[in-house]
């Protein structure tokens, strides 16, 4: 709980000043050694309306990106 400053990416939309707000969801994969890091792509509304919350894992972040937004997320930390 609590507000938090964070960094854009260099990918995706820009966050403007009204920010994103939204329950987060630890992502679990299934996949790899670290099934919270989205390196496997998720069925599709699996994160529907929620942040995604990720392990930095082994892959790079365009493809954790791609993969939360392909489940619906509004965002993702």
């Amino acid at each position: 709980a609590g507000s938090y400053v964070g960094a854009a990416a260099a990918f995706g939309t820009p966050v403007d000043a009204t920010g994103i707000t939204g329950d987060l969801q630890l992502v679990n994969d299934g996949g790899g050694a670290s099934p919270t890091d989205l390196c496997e792509a998720l069925p599709a509304g699996t994160l529907a309306g929620r942040i995604a919350l990720v392990d930095r894992g082994n892959c790079e972040f365009g493809l954790k990106g791609l993969n939360a937004q392909n489940a619906g997320a509004t965002g993702m930390i």
